[in-house]
């Protein structure tokens, strides 16, 4: 098997750090991203003690400075990155009156700016290497309207027979 290695932001929980245990467990040397240092630390401890090969890289997506830093610290440490997946997001729940402008920039610096931080830092080394490969998990949020939060999906249509 092909040696690869990823990057996983929102690393310290969730879909992040289940992407980080899938991907290490198929045999990828992962580089664990999140804005929780402790969290993300405590993780990939859990993780390493199943001698799996993860190493935690704290960082703020939303600040382009410290993206680009710790990509460039990664490579030199871990080495050339292959894959992405831009795991990290927030979500502020309730209804949109009691949204505040720090619950909308929050949501925007990490969901919006965040992906194009890591995946700018990333593309970048990625280019010349003439190979990668980028995933970013979205929400079904965008596309699904609901009252209220959370969002009801509307029913499935029936399957064809």
């Amino acid at each position: 098997m092909e040696e690869h290695t990823a990057l996983v932001t929102g690393a310290a929980g969730g879909i992040g750090a289940a992407v980080v245990r899938l991907l290490a467990e198929q045999g990828a040397t992962v580089i664990a991203v999140d804005r929780d240092a402790a969290r993300l630390a405590e993780e990939v401890a859990k993780l390493r003690t199943e001698s799996l090969q993860v190493t935690d890289f704290p960082a703020d997506v939303s600040d382009s400075a410290a993206v680009e830093a710790m990509v460039e610290a990664a490579e030199e440490q871990v080495g050339p990155i292959d894959q992405l997946v831009n795991a990290a997001g927030v979500l502020r729940l309730g209804p949109v009156s009691d949204i505040t402008d720090q619950d909308w920039r929050a949501m925007f610096d990490v969901n919006v700016t965040g992906v194009l931080n890591v995946a700018r830092a990333v593309v970048n080394r990625m280019i010349p290497r003439a190979r990668g490969a980028i995933v970013t998990v979205t929400s079904n949020a965008a596309v699904t309207p609901g009252r209220g939060w959370p969002p009801t999906p509307p029913p499935r249509p029936p399957r064809p027979s």
